[in-house]
């Protein structure tokens, strides 16, 4: 088997959060957490770290997630059998902004422990489908429907005043922010550094203009529990057209051009806009 401090020091450098269970005791021991303050070293019950990290920390994920993986009950399983580990992936809302999303191990490390460990993996990842798999299997399609570009306002100045990891931040709650308002109506493309294409099959034009208007006002309302006084806008241009979908996205490009000149702004395509 292998040896518990050892193993777990090996795991502190690149986790954001490890703990260790013990079957005697039936109670995790935290070593490390991202999640919320002053657990270190102290020892909790399944469900109490669960309301700690959910009142403290701001944390919410689904309970019937954490408890299938996390409950009391699935950890003892561990020791019923001779060989087990187990990788998962939990996604989490923190502070009501935003998606965070885990890599979560365990691994049994004797007949007594079990080491739980998290990475926070969320900072290399915003959930949209890439340029390169629009470019590939959708811009010479015909399409019928709505098109829109959404640009954050100030990035750069975003990143020079705060750092890039506020800017990373702000440009993943804007990403979970458009998805909340859009729900399975559109498809959303990471289209550029700053820029998101958004695509919603068959919508009528002024349903268009209705649901592009509900996303700038979302976006302009977030609030960052975490750096308070932040505050994003986005500029969107948008299209409405039956024809080669690449078209549409140009014309939503024209538009967004005119939007970006005022900022916070929704601008439709029309054949005069200039």
């Amino acid at each position: 088997m292998i040896e518990k401090e050892a193993f777990i020091a090996a795991l502190l450098p690149i986790c954001d959060t490890v703990c260790e269970y013990d079957r005697a005791r039936g109670k995790l021991r935290v070593r490390k957490t991202s999640l919320a303050s002053g657990l270190e070293d102290k020892w909790y019950t399944v469900e109490e770290l669960r309301d700690i990290f959910r009142d403290n920390g701001g944390v919410s994920a689904e309970k019937s997630v954490w408890m299938r993986y996390l409950g009391s009950e699935n950890l003892r399983s561990f020791f019923y059998e001779k060989e087990r580990n187990e990788s998962f992936r939990l996604r989490f809302r923190q502070g009501g902004v935003g998606c965070r999303q885990y890599d979560i191990r365990i691994d049994r490390i004797n007949d007594k422990v079990l080491v739980i460990s998290g990475r926070d993996t969320q900072a290399q990842e915003i959930d949209a489908l890439s340029r390169n798999h629009y470019q590939r299997e959708m811009s010479n399609e015909i399409y019928r429907g709505g098109v829109a570009l959404i640009d954050m306002d100030d990035l750069k100045l975003y990143n020079d005043m705060n750092g890039h990891q506020v800017g990373d931040n702000a440009l993943r709650a804007l990403a979970d922010t458009i998805y909340e308002v859009v729900g399975r109506s559109g498809s959303l493309v990471r289209y550029g550094g700053d820029e998101f294409l958004l695509l919603f099959h068959d919508m009528p034009r002024n349903a268009l203009k209705k649901k592009l208007e509900s996303i700038r006002a979302a976006v302009e309302n977030l609030e960052f529990p975490e750096y308070p006084g932040l505050r994003i806008t986005v500029s969107i241009g948008g299209a409405h057209a039956v024809g080669p979908l690449a078209d549409t996205v140009q014309k939503a490009d024209q538009a967004l051009y005119h939007a970006k000149a005022a900022k916070n702004r929704t601008v439709l395509y029309k054949e005069d806009l200039q």
